[in-house]
């Protein structure tokens, strides 16, 4: 800096490299500025009012340069507190985003072990559906073949048998049927068959013979045959299985010349069915009793011996 009566010149190098604060930068426009006044006054003014007059602008100016540098400092004071604040809100975003996207992974993984059992279920209950229709099916074809069998077998009790064949289908293919309330329809209804093959009973068929209804006293024996006869020995019969009751009868009228010893044997056959049927009814004590059986066909359209 040089000073002359006349004027100051201030000459400021700044590098290129130099980086000065705002203070500074402000002191140099202060003293710039104090230069340039002290010219003016060495013109204009006695040289103790001019030290005065620079003295009060100087001051005035570096409380000017203390309050800008305060300003300063407070706004960078804030402006860091601000940066950290943001610098915490993003380590707590990452943070968040961190456990979020673990916790996302883990639904995932979840979701999709549900849906491969899901998938398993599904095969299973399908499975399952098969299964039960196949034993809804099997029990059906079960009641089918003992209805069959029914209308092959013996002419006893026909309708009451059929109706609860027909009871037991309905029920095996209702909509809230299970599988094992079907099977068990079904066993129940195979069992009351095998009670019946199991058993000899007496009781009352009803034919007609010429014309008339009569009702006449019969012996089941099982579900192999019907042997009936009636108090007089005038109507006879036994019924095989896939017979009718008239099928069944034997021709007890006799012709002019037939032998006498046929009487004798259809007594006899007659004796033998009613003495049976009262043992069964418990009118006469348990003994053994012979029973007729008529000569069974083969297939072969010989006769048994």
């Amino acid at each position: 800096m040089t000073a002359s009566p006349s004027r100051i010149v201030v000459s400021v190098n700044l590098g290129a490299h130099t980086r000065g604060s705002l203070s500074v930068v402000c002191c140099l426009l202060s003293f710039l500025l104090l230069s340039t006044a002290l010219a003016q006054e060495e013109r204009a003014a006695p040289a103790g009012g001019q030290i005065n007059t620079l003295t009060q602008a100087l001051l005035g100016l570096q409380k000017r340069a203390r309050d800008l540098e305060a300003k300063s400092l407070e706004r960078r004071r804030a402006a860091q507190e601000r940066l950290d604040a943001l610098a915490e809100e993003q380590k707590t975003l990452d943070r968040t985003v961190k456990v979020l996207s673990e916790q996302v992974t883990q639904l995932e993984v979840e979701l999709a072990q549900k849906k491969e059992a899901a998938t398993k279920d599904e095969k299973e209950a399908a499975r399952l559906t098969r299964d039960e229709e196949a034993v809804f099916e099997a029990a059906r074809r079960f009641v089918d073949r003992l209805e069959k069998s029914i209308d092959a077998g013996i002419p006893w009790m026909v309708e009451g048998r059929k109706d609860a064949a027909e009871k037991a289908r309905r029920a095996i293919s209702a909509p809230t049927q299970t599988p094992a309330k079907a099977l068990s329809m079904a066993a129940a209804l195979h069992e009351s068959e095998e009670a019946l093959g199991r058993s000899c009973e007496a009781s009352v068929v009803d034919l007609e013979l010429d014309g008339v209804e009569r009702s006449v006293p019969a012996l089941r024996l099982g579900l192999l045959a019907i042997a009936y006869s009636s108090e007089d020995g005038s109507v006879l019969g036994y019924v095989q299985r896939g017979q009718t009751l008239k099928e069944g009868n034997i021709e007890t009228g006799g012709k002019e010349g037939d032998d006498k010893g046929r009487e004798k044997t259809l007594s006899r056959v007659a004796s033998g069915y009613r003495t049976a049927i009262d043992v069964l009814q418990r009118r006469l004590t348990p003994r053994v009793v012979d029973l007729y059986v008529p000569v069974v066909p083969l297939a072969g359209g010989e006769e048994e011996k």
